[in-house]
């Protein structure tokens, strides 16, 4: 079968679909995170990162983990590809100066140097 390809849905189909995902869902996301029975755990878990420098938070959605990070952070970058969920995690965060990205490449390597890595 030379010259064939097996036909794979594309990455951006995919990816399409879970933006498409949480931006019907960003309104109720924070009732959904916060019923876990688990979070205590994570929280605790998060609090023992030793998380410092600048922070790269890759889809933060409505900003639950943003506002844990941006005490510990010199600078925090949040990005996620949804807007509705940022636009709430904006309103969380406001009065810091966590900045906000709307990206759908949240997934592309970041160059060396941009951010500090969390070893634990």
């Amino acid at each position: 079968m030379h010259g064939t390809r097996e036909q794979v849905p594309e990455e951006s189909d995919w990816s399409q679909r879970q933006i498409g995902y949480y931006r019907a869902r960003a309104a109720e996301y924070d009732k959904a995170h916060n019923e876990r029975t688990h979070m205590p755990q994570l929280v605790k878990a998060l609090g023992e990162l030793p998380v410092s420098g600048d922070v790269l938070e890759v889809a933060c959605g409505t900003g639950q983990w943003t506002q844990l990070l941006v005490d510990r952070a010199r600078s925090l970058t949040a990005l996620d590809a949804a807007p509705e969920m940022l636009r709430i995690a904006r309103a969380r965060m406001r009065g810091t100066t966590t900045r906000f990205i709307e990206t759908e490449r949240a997934l592309s390597p970041v160059p060396d140097g941009v951010v500090s890595p969390v070893r634990g």
